[in-house]
């Protein structure tokens, strides 16, 4: 399986997460724009019956005044009754009208009142609505950010399975002819019978979600908890096929390719990821002698011989989680000096490494992990 594959194996269950998220911010930010144009109107409202309740008292107070006056005209007519009859009935008439104005002016002066309340609450209640937008807009991008670690996490988890089945591949590539026709037999068994045998498949499965539990998992007893399980469905495949379990693929035969990666370290300078378990580098460290060590010992020498480096060119570490050449090389220049080189193998067998930049994504991942630890 390519690095693409399981990139997106295991990872496209959070993309469409972070795709649903960016859906719902967009939406609440409709919602935000849509609350802001009423608010924006509320006030509106409220500034235009505020001017008609001043104009309205204004007019009441006038009213008033002309009440008051029409109020002595009456009285002055009263005691001039016989004079001034025609004018007293002239004002009496005129003061029933100023009283019926006065009567409207205090039913509009209640209607401009209970409009302006009716614009406040309006404008309560958008500025409600906006800030319960804001909140789920913000626990949006929250849960956003939780997804892009969950990817980040995921992204690594791909990396480190990448690294390990090539180094499984590697190591294959280097045994003899004979245990490999063993192996690759006991390997096709073993392919078929995870498609033909319903309890062989299911196991597989299971040792496929646990192998990406385990390269995720943080807490220590639940890592344990996994490795544990993880170990008694291997051994049970172990036992009804020997040998094959170590098999990601079938043995290569000769000019096998497969890709070295590198990315831009914190330094700016090309860093390359070793396919070395880390076992393989304590092994090596140790002076052990073994397959697996020796398989670390003759790849490094052929990336130090193909890619012509010496001590001033970098060093080759372990970094907490993953062999790597920490070089002092420059990115953009990584792949004009070098196309790729070849390792040696037994029996005349070679294997053609290609020089590979990251996956952009993945060197996001790989930088975001290195910061945050």
């Amino acid at each position: 399986m390519s690095l693409q594959d399981i990139v997106r194996q295991q990872t496209h269950h959070i993309r469409d997460a972070m795709d649903q998220i960016d859906k719902n911010l967009v939406e609440l930010l409709g919602e935000k724009r849509a609350a802001e144009e009423r608010l924006k109107r509320a006030g509106t409202e409220i500034t235009k019956h505020r001017e008609r309740e001043t104009e309205r008292k204004r007019r009441l107070r006038e009213a008033d005044l002309k009440v008051t006056e029409s109020q002595r005209v009456v009285e002055e007519l009263d005691r001039e009754w016989q004079e001034l009859e025609r004018r007293r009935s002239e004002a009496h008439t005129r003061l029933m009208k100023e009283r019926e104005e006065k009567d409207e002016t205090k039913r509009l002066l209640r209607e401009a009142q209970e409009a302006t309340e009716k614009a406040q609450r309006d404008h309560q209640k958008e500025r409600s609505s906006i800030r319960k937008i804001d909140t789920e807009a913000e626990e949006a991008e929250d849960n956003k950010a939780r997804q892009q670690e969950h990817l980040w996490e995921a992204l690594e988890a791909s990396l480190d399975i990448h690294l390990q089945e090539l180094a499984a591949t590697i190591e294959q590539v280097f045994e003899n002819e004979k245990e490999r026709q063993e192996r690759l037999a006991a390997f096709e068994d073993f392919k078929k019978a995870r498609h033909e045998e319903r309890k062989i498949g299911d196991l597989c499965d299971q040792r496929d979600e646990l192998r990406k539990l385990v390269n995720t998992a943080t807490v220590p007893g639940v890592k344990e908890m996994l490795q544990d399980s993880l170990r008694r469905i291997e051994d049970e495949l172990e036992k009804r096929y020997p040998g094959a379990l170590g098999l990601v693929s079938p043995p290569p035969d000769r000019g096998h390719v497969e890709e070295l990666h590198y990315y831009r370290g914190d330094s700016g300078k090309a860093v390359f990821l070793l396919p070395i378990t880390q076992s393989a580098w304590e092994a090596v460290e140790s002076g052990d002698r073994g397959a697996a060590a020796t398989v670390a010992v003759r790849l490094i020498w052929d990336i130090i011989r193909g890619l012509g480096l010496t001590k001033e060119n970098g060093e080759f570490i372990f970094d907490g989680r993953r062999c790597i050449f920490s070089s002092k090389l420059d990115v953009e220049h990584v792949t004009e000096l070098y196309e790729g080189f070849k390792v040696s193998l037994p029996g005349a067998v070679t294997l053609d490494v290609v020089l590979s930049p990251l996956l952009a994504e993945i060197e996001e991942a790989v930088i975001y992990e290195a910061v945050r630890s």
